[in-house]
């Protein structure tokens, strides 16, 4: 009964697994063709969603992180899709798509360990396919596995790959891997057979490169026969550049073939007018056979035509050493290190004059402790100076760092003045054109004063010629009146009772005295007031013109401080 229950529960165990197994299946299938709508309707979004959310429930389902991978490429996300793709590889390692995209992201961000490990992987499984035998010779080759990499690039030449990039890179190989130029230059040559013409003008100069590195390399051998042949080469190839010229004729001079050499620089001169490098070396040239005059006459012409090259002052400082200017010869060497000449090579040759020629310990001391900051160049020194040395009152490189010092603070001092003359011109003109701003004010205010004080006058006159006017009026009326008072007794005595001439006569002489005496005292008390009001209308203008002089009074100026 025992085993009837078990086979029972197993059998159950079985057919619920085997149902949950085709149920996500058919759930996977349904998102999947769900999240496929969305990206056919153009919405990446919403399918990345679904996809992303199935694989929180089914985090080892492969198919959606391909999904996933096809949309995170579709919309250019990167950083997203090489996060797809070492998830992926987690849950598929051996998965070809995802090794050679992963392999090709890390390439493009130079991690060239991992893209080689992914690259290997697919190699090893599919060595007959050019595209991934390329990238991983190509990964080998950045890492600096040049043997390898010949190898890897030979077997995708075999499979078909493109001759015209694998040459170059094979070329690239001999010359920077091996500095076998002479090989390199042979696939340049397979290169150039196939290339465009964009491509040749990149690769022809190139080839000019690697085959002055041929002609250096025999030089550094001690083979000046063999670098002079191939920069003759070079020559008649077409390649008439400064460089060969300068590289030939110094070819020459190291061959001891001087009268060659000189004739190939003047050659140069006469093509490159006064071009530095050919004057250069010409110095050097004569320098050697002893014409030292030639030899600064070159240097100097050379500096005239470019101060800022620091080769020129290197050999005068060289020159004058053999000449025994030591003074000079210092003088030109610092000038060639502030140029941006090697600044051991420079204490060195210090050093050397110092103890051969001018025979001055302190000196030889000072120049010793520079050169030893250089471990390379520590055997240029004699076996007293390689140990720690004696420090003098005051080291060259003490002097450097004092002389540097006190050029900053004097350009501090030049700066400050600068801006201290720059602030004394700003306040000078902004008090001057405050001042003028205030005369202007000053002159409009004074103006205006003027126009006023004018104004009053002209109303001031026209009341008073109004006042006369009225004035004149009024005496006139008073006058009428006066006439006709005077007319009125005549007529009453005229209409009383009749009387004689004689009373007539009698009362007509005391009214007429009384009523003169009347009219005079009326006039004169009117003149009175009237001269008292024409009096108080003068004060009442005094005061008003008195207050107008008051209020328009300009306060007393004093000019801003500078």
């Amino acid at each position: 009964m025992k085993k009837i229950y078990l086979n029972i529960t197993i059998i159950l165990i079985a057919f619920l697994a085997f149902g949950f197994f085709i149920y996500s299946r058919v759930k996977d299938a349904s998102t999947i063709i769900e999240a496929r709508k969305y990206q056919n309707n153009g919405n990446y979004e919403k399918s990345a969603e679904l996809y992303l959310k199935a694989l929180k429930e089914t985090p080892n389902n492969f198919n959606f992180y391909r999904e996933l991978a096809i949309i995170y490429r579709h919309t250019g996300e990167q950083i997203k899709l090489k996060q797809i793709f070492d998830d992926g590889l987690k849950v598929n390692p051996d998965d070809k798509y995802f090794l050679v995209n992963a392999g090709w992201m890390n390439f493009k961000d130079k991690k060239y360990a991992e893209a080689e490990k992914q690259f290997e992987k697919v190699f090893n499984k599919d060595k007959k396919n050019a595209n991934i035998a390329f990238m991983y010779a190509r990964t080998l080759q950045e890492e600096g596995k040049f043997r390898e990499a010949l190898e890897i690039f030979q077997i995708a030449l075999k499979n078909g790959f493109d001759k015209k990039r694998c040459h170059l890179n094979i070329a690239s190989i001999y010359e920077c891997g091996f500095n076998d130029y002479k090989k390199a230059l042979e696939y340049y040559n397979l290169y150039l057979e196939e290339a465009t013409d964009k491509d040749k003008k990149i690769v022809d100069k190139i080839k000019d490169f690697t085959q002055w590195n041929i002609g250096e390399k025999l030089e550094q051998e001690g083979k000046y026969a063999e670098a002079i042949e191939e920069y003759n080469k070079q020559l008649k190839g077409g390649n008439t550049s400064i460089a060969v010229y300068s590289r030939l004729g110094r070819a020459y001079r190291k061959n001891c073939d001087f009268l060659t050499g000189e004739s190939i620089y003047v050659k140069a001169l006469g093509k490159y007018e006064n071009n530095y490098y050919i004057l250069n070396n010409l110095g050097s040239l004569y320098f050697k056979i002893e014409r030292y005059k030639d030899a600064l006459s070159c240097w100097f012409d050379a500096i005239k035509k470019d101060p800022e090259k620091p080769n020129a002052y290197y050999n005068l400082g060289t020159l004058n050493t053999k000449l025994g200017n030591f003074d000079k010869a210092e003088e030109y060497y610092l000038k060639a290190l502030q140029k941006g000449y090697d600044r051991a090579d420079v204490y060195i040759q210090l050093y050397q004059m110092a103890t051969k020629y001018m025979k001055n310990r302190d000196k030889a001391v000072e120049y010793a402790y520079i050169v030893r900051e250089y471990p390379q160049y520590i055997n240029a020194l004699l076996p007293i100076d390689r140990t720690e040395p004696r420090k003098t009152e005051e080291t060259i490189s003490e002097k450097e760092t004092k002389k540097e010092d006190i050029k900053s603070e004097n350009n501090i001092e030049q700066q400050t003045k600068e801006k201290q003359k720059q602030t004394e011109i700003k306040t000078e003109n902004e008090n001057k054109e405050e001042s003028k701003k205030e005369d202007i004010k000053s002159e409009k205010v004074e103006q205006q004063t003027k126009e006023e004080q004018k104004q009053t006058e002209i109303k001031t006159e026209n009341e008073n010629k109004e006042e006369s006017k009225k004035e004149d009026i009024k005496s006139e009326k008073i006058e009428q009146q006066t006439k006709e008072e005077q007319k009125q007794p005549e007529i009453k005595t005229e209409n009383t009772l009749p009387e004689t001439k004689e009373t007539v006569k009698e009362n007509k002489e005391p009214e007429k005295e009384k009523i003169n005496q009347i009219t005079e005292e009326n006039k004169k008390e009117e003149i009175k007031q009237d001269i008292k009001q024409k009096d108080n209308k003068k004060e009442e203008q005094k005061n008003t013109k008195e207050k107008i002089d008051s209020d328009n009074e300009i306060p007393a100026f004093s000019a801003p401080p500078i």
